[in-house]
């Protein structure tokens, strides 16, 4: 009973950095250009976010969003693969909760994956030129489920690593 208790505490706290962590990703992207816009010292440190964030993102000005005069610290894709999963991960316990650790269906995943593809793709062969409203279409898309997964996962990792080395502490009493 008091392990069952323990696991659920673990899987809210993993749950919790989840939604810390991916805030705080969420509010950098816009801090760097803020900071931009304040120049002076504040330009060194938003030049620091720009490059924290540089190998994730190519930042293309041209495909990016701009806030306060400056781009924001990713395109206008990733910015909304980084919303959505934000927003996937707000959304996950109300429609998951906490204990249910089974993965959703992959299609889940493939689906708007393909269509990111498909987006990105016939824009790179000349085909048809996607959009700031299709890259974040497809971006949001992308990021929202990627949760369904990835805190899941977490979750039990986290759990298993409790469990071992609970019964690995416990091991070394019984001696």
């Amino acid at each position: 009973m008091l392990l069952e208790i323990k696991i659920k505490k673990i899987s809210f706290l993993v749950y919790l950095a989840f939604v810390f962590f991916t805030f705080a990703w969420n509010v950098l992207i816009i801090l760097a250009p803020y900071l931009a816009s304040l120049g002076g010292e504040w330009s060194e440190i938003s030049g620091l976010l720009y490059k924290f964030f540089s190998p994730y993102c190519h930042q293309e000005d041209s495909r990016s969003f701009h806030i306060f005069g400056e781009k924001f610290g990713v395109c206008s894709r990733c910015t909304f693969i980084y919303t959505g999963f934000f927003s996937g991960t707000v959304i996950f316990p109300f429609l998951r909760g906490f204990n249910k650790k089974e993965l959703p269906s992959l299609w889940l995943l493939l689906v708007p994956s393909f269509i990111l593809f498909a987006d990105f793709l016939l824009d790179a062969l000349n085909i048809l030129k996607n959009s700031f409203l299709t890259r974040s279409i497809t971006g949001f898309l992308v990021g929202a489920v990627l949760p369904f997964y990835i805190i899941p996962g977490t979750i039990i990792f986290t759990e298993e690593l409790y469990s071992y080395f609970k019964n690995y502490k416990n091991a070394g009493k019984s001696k």
